[in-house]
C-alpha cells in the first residue's frame, strides 16, 4: 500500500517479499505463480484467506476470469498452509 493507503487503514495482506512470477489464463482459469515468501502470513489462518481472496476477487472482476489457479515456484500445492487447500482453482464462492 502506498502512504495515502496506509493512512486510509488500507493494507495488503499478502505476505512481504512475495514476488509474482507469472500470470496466464487458461479459458475462465488465471494461473497464477507466486515465489516462496506468498507461502508465510503472520496473521494466521483468516490472514491466508484473506490474501486468497483479495487474489481471487481483483482477477474475477476481469469478465473473462472465473476461477484462479495458484502456484508456488511454478507448482500446485495441496495445501497452503493451516488445512487451505491450493489443489483446484478458487472461485468468489470459495470463500
Amino acid at each position: 500500500p502506498t502512504e495515502s493507503e496506509l493512512r486510509a487503514n488500507l493494507l495488503s495482506l499478502i505476505p512481504s517479499g512475495t514476488k509474482l512470477r507469472g500470470v496466464s489464463v487458461k479459458g475462465t482459469t488465471a494461473i497464477v505463480d507466486f515465489n516462496d515468501a506468498f507461502g508465510y502470513n503472520r496473521y494466521g489462518k483468516e490472514g491466508y484467506i484473506a490474501q486468497l481472496r483479495q487474489i481471487v476477487y481483483t482477477l474475477t472482476e476481469f469478465q473473462n476470469i472465473k476461477d484462479v489457479q495458484f502456484l508456488i515456484e511454478g507448482k500446485t500445492r495441496a495445501f497452503l498452509s493451516e488445512g487451505i487447500a491450493l489443489d483446484k482453482p478458487l472461485t468468489r464462492a470459495s470463500f
